[in-house]
Protein backbone atom coordinates (compact mmCIF):
# COMPACT_ATOMS: atom_id res chain seq x y z
CA UNK A 1 0.00 0.00 0.00
CA UNK A 2 1.64 3.19 -0.85
CA UNK A 3 0.85 6.16 1.37
CA UNK A 4 0.55 9.82 0.15
CA UNK A 5 4.19 11.87 1.02
CA UNK A 6 2.31 14.08 3.20
CA UNK A 7 0.56 11.62 5.00
CA UNK A 8 4.12 9.77 5.59
CA UNK A 9 5.22 12.61 7.10
CA UNK A 10 2.32 13.31 9.20
CA UNK A 11 2.56 9.73 10.38
CA UNK A 12 6.26 10.05 11.06
CA UNK A 13 5.48 13.22 13.22
CA UNK A 14 2.45 11.24 15.27
CA UNK A 15 5.32 8.68 15.85
CA UNK A 16 8.47 10.27 16.72
CA UNK A 17 6.29 12.83 19.12
CA UNK A 18 3.83 10.65 20.61
CA UNK A 19 0.79 12.67 19.57
CA UNK A 20 -2.60 12.00 18.55
CA UNK A 21 -4.23 12.58 15.07
CA UNK A 22 -7.30 12.05 12.82
CA UNK A 23 -6.34 11.36 9.09
CA UNK A 24 -8.53 11.88 6.94
CA UNK A 25 -9.34 9.82 3.45
CA UNK A 26 -5.66 8.55 4.09
CA UNK A 27 -6.28 4.75 3.86
CA UNK A 28 -9.18 4.47 0.99
CA UNK A 29 -10.42 0.52 0.17
CA UNK A 30 -8.33 -1.05 2.80
CA UNK A 31 -10.78 -4.46 3.87
CA UNK A 32 -14.24 -4.73 2.11
CA UNK A 33 -17.26 -6.11 3.52
CA UNK A 34 -16.58 -8.80 0.54
CA UNK A 35 -13.54 -9.86 1.88
CA UNK A 36 -15.10 -9.63 5.35
CA UNK A 37 -17.61 -12.47 4.02
CA UNK A 38 -15.22 -14.83 3.16
CA UNK A 39 -12.93 -14.81 6.06
CA UNK A 40 -16.15 -15.34 8.05
CA UNK A 41 -16.90 -18.05 6.48
CA UNK A 42 -12.96 -19.84 6.42
CA UNK A 43 -12.72 -22.30 8.98
CA UNK A 44 -9.21 -20.80 10.25
CA UNK A 45 -10.70 -18.25 11.02
CA UNK A 46 -13.86 -19.62 12.83
CA UNK A 47 -11.64 -20.94 15.76
CA UNK A 48 -11.42 -20.11 19.26
CA UNK A 49 -7.75 -18.96 18.89
CA UNK A 50 -8.97 -16.33 15.74
CA UNK A 51 -12.91 -15.27 16.58
CA UNK A 52 -12.54 -13.06 19.61
CA UNK A 53 -15.41 -11.87 21.22
CA UNK A 54 -14.71 -8.62 23.36
CA UNK A 55 -17.61 -10.00 26.10
CA UNK A 56 -18.61 -13.52 27.05
CA UNK A 57 -21.09 -15.81 25.46
CA UNK A 58 -22.71 -18.44 27.59
CA UNK A 59 -23.22 -20.44 24.40
CA UNK A 60 -19.63 -20.44 23.24
CA UNK A 61 -18.36 -20.94 26.72
CA UNK A 62 -20.34 -23.86 27.13
CA UNK A 63 -19.10 -25.33 23.76
CA UNK A 64 -15.92 -24.45 24.66
CA UNK A 65 -16.35 -26.80 27.84
CA UNK A 66 -17.02 -29.80 25.89
CA UNK A 67 -14.76 -32.82 24.80
CA UNK A 68 -12.90 -32.66 21.72
CA UNK A 69 -15.16 -35.14 20.13
CA UNK A 70 -18.17 -33.53 21.38
CA UNK A 71 -16.88 -30.50 19.46
CA UNK A 72 -15.50 -32.68 16.34
CA UNK A 73 -17.73 -32.07 12.98
CA UNK A 74 -17.26 -34.51 10.64
CA UNK A 75 -13.77 -34.20 8.42
CA UNK A 76 -12.89 -30.66 10.56
CA UNK A 77 -9.81 -32.15 11.58
CA UNK A 78 -8.93 -28.72 14.22
CA UNK A 79 -11.56 -29.37 16.88
CA UNK A 80 -10.97 -25.63 17.98
CA UNK A 81 -12.93 -24.34 15.32
CA UNK A 82 -16.44 -23.27 16.26
CA UNK A 83 -19.40 -24.06 13.89
CA UNK A 84 -20.55 -21.81 12.20
CA UNK A 85 -24.24 -21.66 13.52
CA UNK A 86 -22.40 -20.26 16.89
CA UNK A 87 -20.48 -18.38 15.01
CA UNK A 88 -23.53 -16.61 13.71
CA UNK A 89 -25.02 -16.19 17.55
CA UNK A 90 -21.64 -14.63 18.67
CA UNK A 91 -21.16 -12.14 16.13
CA UNK A 92 -24.62 -11.02 16.89
CA UNK A 93 -24.13 -10.70 20.48
CA UNK A 94 -21.22 -8.65 20.85
CA UNK A 95 -18.20 -6.54 18.98
CA UNK A 96 -15.87 -8.85 17.73
CA UNK A 97 -12.12 -9.47 16.57
CA UNK A 98 -9.71 -11.16 14.62
CA UNK A 99 -6.16 -11.08 16.19
CA UNK A 100 -3.45 -12.06 14.26
CA UNK A 101 -4.86 -10.23 10.26
CA UNK A 102 -1.91 -8.75 8.59
CA UNK A 103 -2.36 -10.77 5.90
CA UNK A 104 -5.46 -10.78 4.68
CA UNK A 105 -4.86 -8.64 2.24
CA UNK A 106 -1.87 -7.25 0.23
CA UNK A 107 -2.77 -3.36 1.66
CA UNK A 108 -3.09 -4.26 5.49
CA UNK A 109 0.55 -6.42 4.78
CA UNK A 110 2.19 -3.71 3.22
CA UNK A 111 0.88 -0.68 6.07
CA UNK A 112 1.98 -2.99 8.92
CA UNK A 113 5.40 -3.21 7.25
CA UNK A 114 5.61 0.87 6.49
CA UNK A 115 4.78 1.13 10.40
CA UNK A 116 6.99 -1.19 11.17
CA UNK A 117 9.66 0.50 9.24
CA UNK A 118 8.37 4.28 10.47
CA UNK A 119 8.26 3.00 14.46
CA UNK A 120 11.07 0.83 14.55
CA UNK A 121 8.49 -1.93 16.97
CA UNK A 122 6.61 -5.01 15.93
CA UNK A 123 3.19 -4.46 14.13
CA UNK A 124 0.42 -6.38 13.16
CA UNK A 125 -3.25 -6.05 12.53
CA UNK A 126 -6.45 -6.65 14.09
CA UNK A 127 -10.11 -6.85 12.37
CA UNK A 128 -12.87 -5.55 14.80
CA UNK A 129 -16.27 -5.94 13.77
CA UNK A 130 -19.63 -5.05 15.03
CA UNK A 131 -22.25 -6.27 12.50
CA UNK A 132 -25.07 -3.87 14.42
CA UNK A 133 -25.03 -0.56 15.34
CA UNK A 134 -25.92 -1.56 19.21
CA UNK A 135 -22.94 -3.53 19.75
CA UNK A 136 -21.06 -1.79 22.07
CA UNK A 137 -17.30 -2.02 22.47
CA UNK A 138 -16.90 -3.62 25.88
CA UNK A 139 -14.14 -1.87 26.44
CA UNK A 140 -15.66 1.26 26.73
CA UNK A 141 -12.87 4.13 27.54
CA UNK A 142 -9.77 3.05 27.68
CA UNK A 143 -6.28 2.98 27.16
CA UNK A 144 -3.63 0.20 25.53
CA UNK A 145 0.02 -0.74 26.12
CA UNK A 146 0.31 -0.59 22.28
CA UNK A 147 0.44 1.95 19.93
CA UNK A 148 -2.11 1.93 17.14
CA UNK A 149 -3.25 3.25 14.02
CA UNK A 150 -6.54 2.39 13.38
CA UNK A 151 -8.28 2.35 9.89
CA UNK A 152 -12.02 3.09 9.56
CA UNK A 153 -13.04 0.55 6.79
CA UNK A 154 -16.48 0.03 6.49
CA UNK A 155 -18.95 2.19 8.29
CA UNK A 156 -19.05 5.34 11.05
CA UNK A 157 -17.38 5.04 14.32
CA UNK A 158 -17.38 8.11 16.58
CA UNK A 159 -13.87 8.19 18.38
CA UNK A 160 -13.08 10.55 21.14
CA UNK A 161 -9.52 10.45 22.44
CA UNK A 162 -7.39 11.92 25.00
CA UNK A 163 -4.14 14.59 24.70
CA UNK A 164 -1.84 12.76 26.70
CA UNK A 165 -1.05 9.64 28.31
CA UNK A 166 -2.05 8.67 31.74
CA UNK A 167 0.05 7.80 34.50
CA UNK A 168 -0.70 3.63 34.40
CA UNK A 169 -0.31 3.08 38.19
CA UNK A 170 -2.78 5.31 39.37
CA UNK A 171 -5.42 4.72 36.34
CA UNK A 172 -6.81 1.98 35.94
CA UNK A 173 -7.02 0.32 31.95
CA UNK A 174 -10.75 1.40 31.78
CA UNK A 175 -12.20 4.48 32.55
CA UNK A 176 -16.11 5.35 33.35
CA UNK A 177 -16.10 8.95 31.94
CA UNK A 178 -12.89 10.11 29.27
CA UNK A 179 -14.72 13.55 29.71
CA UNK A 180 -12.36 13.89 33.34
CA UNK A 181 -9.64 13.26 31.43
CA UNK A 182 -9.40 16.15 28.70
CA UNK A 183 -10.72 15.00 25.65
CA UNK A 184 -8.50 16.29 22.44
CA UNK A 185 -9.93 14.34 19.67
CA UNK A 186 -14.21 14.05 19.19
CA UNK A 187 -15.01 12.76 15.42
CA UNK A 188 -16.77 10.64 13.20
CA UNK A 189 -14.47 8.35 11.06
CA UNK A 190 -15.65 7.19 7.86
CA UNK A 191 -14.38 4.64 5.32
CA UNK A 192 -11.07 5.21 4.82
CA UNK A 193 -10.06 7.45 7.76
CA UNK A 194 -7.64 6.98 10.46
CA UNK A 195 -7.01 7.91 13.80
CA UNK A 196 -3.11 7.44 15.69
CA UNK A 197 -3.24 6.88 19.41
CA UNK A 198 0.03 6.99 21.05
CA UNK A 199 0.28 3.95 23.79
CA UNK A 200 -1.18 4.42 27.43
CA UNK A 201 -3.69 7.83 26.03
CA UNK A 202 -7.03 6.97 26.89
CA UNK A 203 -9.58 6.51 23.48
CA UNK A 204 -13.75 5.54 23.31
CA UNK A 205 -14.83 4.56 19.72
CA UNK A 206 -18.35 4.44 19.47
CA UNK A 207 -20.54 2.76 16.69
CA UNK A 208 -22.64 5.24 14.72
CA UNK A 209 -23.62 2.10 11.99
CA UNK A 210 -22.40 -1.19 11.94
CA UNK A 211 -18.68 -1.28 11.50
CA UNK A 212 -15.32 -2.66 10.46
CA UNK A 213 -11.88 -1.15 11.55
CA UNK A 214 -8.57 -2.42 10.94
CA UNK A 215 -6.15 -1.63 14.02
CA UNK A 216 -2.58 -2.05 13.70
CA UNK A 217 -1.15 -2.62 17.34
CA UNK A 218 2.74 -1.20 17.32
CA UNK A 219 4.65 -2.39 20.57
CA UNK A 220 8.39 -1.79 21.47
CA UNK A 221 10.81 -5.18 21.78
CA UNK A 222 10.10 -5.96 24.85
CA UNK A 223 10.98 -9.36 26.77
CA UNK A 224 8.23 -11.11 25.26
CA UNK A 225 9.24 -10.00 21.61
CA UNK A 226 13.14 -11.08 21.94
CA UNK A 227 12.35 -14.20 19.65
CA UNK A 228 14.86 -16.16 17.04
CA UNK A 229 12.82 -13.90 14.38
CA UNK A 230 12.88 -10.14 16.01
CA UNK A 231 10.35 -8.96 12.82
CA UNK A 232 7.61 -10.70 11.15
CA UNK A 233 8.40 -12.24 7.36
CA UNK A 234 6.43 -9.96 5.37
CA UNK A 235 7.41 -11.03 1.76
CA UNK A 236 3.93 -11.37 -0.20
CA UNK A 237 3.04 -14.55 -1.98
CA UNK A 238 1.54 -14.65 -5.53
CA UNK A 239 1.52 -17.23 -8.04
CA UNK A 240 0.43 -16.72 -12.11
CA UNK A 241 -0.18 -20.06 -13.48
CA UNK A 242 -0.60 -18.92 -17.12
Amino acid sequence: MDIDINTFYDLQKCIDNKESRVFKGAFPDIFSVEEFNKFLNLRSFQTIQRLTPTKEVRKLTKWKALSDQDRREPWVKDTTTIPPSLVEEVINSCVCYWPDSSRVNKKINDLALHLEDMSGENCDAHIFFSIKKELENFFGAHYDGATNLIVQAVGKTHWRCCKDPVDTSKVSPNVKNIEDYGVYIDEVLEPGDAIFIPKEVLHEPRNLTPRISVSFPMRSRDKWLKTKNPRQDRKWLSVDFN
